[in-house]
Formats: structure tokens, C-alpha cells, sequence
């Protein structure tokens, strides 16, 4: 009898097809969940746990999942898992890294590119319906801030944050960045966190969440961004202080791709 695997999302077929010729797999249906109490035998005979971002791996679930010798979840971040937990057990515990970078960092200069030339307010102004006659064309309707030629500021300098300098470079920006490692990246010109904020034109943030950068981006820093720049929020995990930023007139966008 082979031992038994939950997937707790759907995978492509050839990745299942493939751990399928190790373990018996139990795919999670739609609409349920790993903490569902009706799973409870299935959490018992659970030997492995194939999981992703949006499950809570928490000490309570593991308490019941007696026979389970692997966690492997399909994200770069393990926020989600009580890792501690699982290191106590000697259960090993496996991620992707590195497979999103460059997928973030496309998110990330759309949201700039978005952001500078106003793509989503210009959208909503037309689906609103106010481009009318009385509405008409201007010189300065719409009309953003260059990207080309203006200044990047990177808050951390990991695989993402490089691959947004490379982007920029294509752009014609200068890029400079501050990062807690100290880390050094061609083409890329470091500086102090404090000139950064007050010197870039635009800001895109990626550093993980840790206790030492957590609200790195405080009330305090973000004052002291020019009001016509752009702040760009895409780290592994929130590192800045979100209700801060709305009594200043300084454009924050935000997403998150783990």
C-alpha cells in the first residue's frame, strides 16, 4: 500500500501524474478545506502535504496529522507554516524558490508603468462615462510622468528587486537602492534609505517581512517622498506602514504575487 499524499489545490496533470507514481494522492476537492472537520481521518492518514500559500499549516493541524513526514508547499514564502513545528517533528519542509521572480517583477513595473501614466484612473474616467464632449482633450489631461529617464528607487535587492533593475535599465532609468544585505547588482548605484526616498522618482519595495523590516516604509519615510513621486509596494511579505500613506498626496500601488 503506498503512503498517501494530500494536495490540498488542484496541480497540472503532468506534475500529478508524476508524484502519483511515488504515493497514493488525495486531491482536495473544490470548496474544501485542510482544517475541514470532516477531514479528520484523512488528515491522520496523512503521510505527506503537497499545500500552497492560502493554507495555514498551524501547530493545531499538525497535531493530527501524526503520520506526516513532508510538508512541500507550492510558494516561495512559508509564512503559512509553522516551521518550528514541523523542525521539532523532523519533518521536512520544501519550497519554490526563485520560480516567481521574474513573474514579480513584470507585475511590478506594470504597476509603475500603470501608476505613471495613469492606465487605471484614465479607465475608470471613460467606463464612468465623463469622456464627453464637455470633457474634452487638454495638454495636461492625463497626462502622467515620464519613466524614461527619471530615477528607481529599490528597497531591497534580492533576486525581484534585481530583476526590476533590469527591467528599468530597458527604460532608460537611472536605478539606485537600498537594501538591508548590502547587496551589489550591476548597473544598480547604492545608497542610504533616506536619499532614496527623497530622491527616486519613483519607489518599489521588496523586502521580505522580517522583524527588522517590518513598517520599514513608516509615516516618516513616506513623508519625505516627494508628493509627485510614485511608491510601488510589492515585497514576499508587507513591510510598510499601509494606513500611513493616505494623508500624503504620494501615488502607493500595491500588489503581491508569492
Amino acid at each position: 500500500m503506498q503512503n498517501t499524499v494530500i494536495v490540498t489545490q488542484p496541480l497540472p496533470d503532468q506534475y500529478l501524474d508524476s508524484l502519483a507514481e511515488h504515493a497514493e494522492l488525495d486531491v482536495l476537492a473544490a470548496g474544501e478545506s485542510l482544517s475541514d472537520p470532516a477531514l479528520g481521518p484523512r488528515r491522520s492518514a496523512c503521510y505527506g502535504l503537497v499545500c500552497t500559500l492560502a493554507d495555514t499549516i498551524d501547530l493545531a493541524l499538525l497535531k493530527e496529522m501524526d503520520m506526516l513526514k513532508f510538508v512541500s508547499t507550492v510558494s516561495v514564502g512559508v509564512d503559512h507554516i509553522n516551521v518550528s513545528a514541523l523542525s521539532s517533528r523532523g519533518i521536512a519542509l520544501g519550497n519554490t524558490p526563485g520560480v516567481l521572480a521574474d513573474a514579480t517583477a513584470d507585475t511590478a513595473f506594470a504597476l509603475l508603468l500603470a501608476s505613471a501614466r495613469r492606465i487605471a484612473e484614465g479607465d475608470r474616467y471613460i467606463r464612468d462615462g465623463k469622456w464627453t464632449a464637455s470633457n474634452r482633450w487638454s495638454p495636461g489631461f492625463f497626462l502622467g510622468k515620464d519613466v524614461s529617464g527619471s530615477t528607481l528607487g529599490i528597497v531591497g535587492l534580492g533576486p525581484v528587486g534585481q530583476a526590476v533593475a533590469r527591467r528599468a535599465a530597458g527604460f532608460g532609468m537611472t536605478v539606485v537602492s537600498w537594501t538591508p544585505s548590502g547587496r551589489k547588482a550591476p548597473g544598480v548605484r547604492s545608497v542610504s534609505l533616506e536619499e532614496l526616498l527623497a530622491t527616486s522618482d519613483f519607489v518599489s519595495v521588496h523586502v521580505a517581512l522580517a522583524n527588522t523590516t517590518r513598517n520599514l516604509i513608516d509615516g516618516a519615510r513616506i513623508a519625505t517622498i516627494n508628493p509627485a513621486r510614485c511608491l510601488s509596494i510589492q515585497p514576499v511579505a508587507v513591510s510598510w506602514t499601509s494606513q500611513l500613506w493616505r494623508p500624503h498626496s504620494t501615488m502607493a500601488v500595491c500588489s503581491r504575487l508569492d
